[in-house]
């Protein structure tokens, strides 16, 4: 993937789900370093979702996730990072209200204006859906 992304510097790719790291099994640190390789690519966004079918589905709480999502939000940063609920295959291991949460409260010391980037801004301008700003 990397390779591919370097060769076609003009066209913009979005990594899924945080790059699907092992939450379940706790492989944070090897996530982490593979993680650095597509973030250093300036063309590459990452998408904060699937996060909640990587853990323990029965017996995951939102402290398990904060530091994948802190992770990817200090890695990407706001600018190229987007929401996504990976609704409705989340829903085998939470509620979309429950996923939500979980990122609200882990990014709550972002600005309003961080927010809506994350939660809006981003996604339409990479998907150009040709929405105003709210």
């Amino acid at each position: 993937m990397i390779e591919l992304v370097r060769r076609c510097p003009h066209v913009r790719f979005v990594l899924d789900h945080c790059g699907k790291p092992d939450i379940k099994n706790g492989a944070f640190d090897a996530w982490r370093r593979d993680l650095a390789s597509p973030a250093a690519l300036p063309n590459v966004m990452c998408k904060l979702s699937g996060l909640v079918t990587e853990a323990d589905w029965q017996h995951w709480r939102p402290a398990d996730l904060r530091p994948y999502i802190e992770n990817v939000l200090a890695t990407f940063g706001v600018e190229r990072l987007m929401y996504g609920s990976e609704w409705p295959v989340m829903t085998l291991a939470a509620t979309y209200s429950q996923w939500i949460e979980t990122v609200v409260e882990a990014t709550v010391s972002l600005s309003e204006a961080e927010r809506a980037q994350l939660f809006f801004h981003n996604c339409a301008t990479f998907y150009d859906l040709g929405v105003e700003a709210l």
